[in-house]
């Protein structure tokens, strides 16, 4: 990534670090849009004149910094992204990208992007990838929020090699895997995942190891685990589960059942199998701060 591409990028995670803290009722997206990098709107479905029919189409004629507003309907498509760029969906709901299974993914990000408002959908490998190896992508410092992931083969997210995202206020639902973060000739570091809701996945978190690097030093906090099979696997390096005064919802967690283990941690492990396969020791993570109640994520 060049100075000035990093520049940029930085920029625009230090307009969003606020995101993790404050409710997300609380964002207005198209002030988020406009104050965060003084691009062009491209506008995608409605009944505009010259608005686009295809994302993609719209996605190839933006230039560095441009908005692509969306609004409600189904898109099967598969997107790439290359540079920066605000994509953004009139309501997650409504506004629906369906990969129809064709492709390995519905978005792609091979540059810094924001994506928000969309349900993202039936993807053969995973809802969104974000690819930070530097060898097919440099993607860093992306916000991902607002979104419903669902129904994906592999994962709602995966990130491979890739920093300094944010993954905020998203509901995984349906998914083999829930989010995946993986080395990718680089490490995955220095992520926040917070306020997202994981359910009825097969797995909601697994942080690893793979392709000469690993997940080291991220922040996963504030998020909701309910009816997963499993809800987390950790077999990375030093990620933080509570920020020293706020955990995640475990609906498995002891302390929920009996008042007595309520000072108690909830356990993360890396899981014997996964130990065995990435040939590492067997790990054993704490979730310090759980909470006794759901987060509300807000959206």
């Amino acid at each position: 990534m060049n100075p000035i591409r990093k520049g940029l990028a930085v920029a625009v995670i230090v307009l969003f670090v606020s995101i993790c803290v404050i409710p997300s009722t609380g964002i207005n997206v198209e002030k988020v849009s406009k104050t965060s990098y003084e691009g062009n709107t491209l506008y995608v479905g409605g009944s505009g004149p010259g608005n686009y029919t295809k994302i993609q189409d719209a996605i190839n004629d933006s230039v560095y910094g441009d908005t692509v507003y969306v609004y409600s309907g189904i898109y099967f498509e598969n997107l790439y992204i290359n540079e920066l760029l605000f994509l953004i969906g009139e309501d997650c709901n409504s506004t629906i990208i369906d990969g129809r299974y064709s492709d390995w993914t519905c978005i792609n990000l091979f540059d810094t992007a924001m994506v928000t408002g969309f349900t993202i959908q039936n993807a053969s490998w995973a809802g969104i990838i974000i690819d930070g190896s530097g060898w097919s992508g440099n993607s860093h410092g992306n916000l991902i929020y607002g979104n419903i992931i669902k129904d994906n083969k592999e994962g709602g997210i995966l990130i491979g090699g890739s920093s300094h995202n944010k993954i905020h206020s998203n509901y995984f639902i349906n998914n083999t895997k829930g989010l995946h973060m993986f080395g990718y000739y680089g490490h995955s570091s220095e992520n926040h995942i917070c306020k997202n809701t994981f359910m009825k996945n097969v797995w909601g978190i697994e942080l690893g190891k793979d392709w000469g690097g690993n997940a080291r030093e991220n922040y996963i906090y504030k998020n909701n685990f309910i009816r997963n099979l499993i809800h987390a696997r950790d077999y990375g390096y030093k990620n933080n589960w509570d920020t020293g005064i706020q955990g995640n919802y475990w609906d498995n967690w002891i302390g929920l059942r009996f008042k007595n283990f309520r000072s108690f941690p909830h356990i993360i492990t890396s899981g014997i199998l996964n130990a065995i396969n990435y040939k590492t020791f067997f790990k054993i993570k704490f979730d310090h701060f759980p909470a006794l109640e759901p987060y509300d994520i807000g959206v």
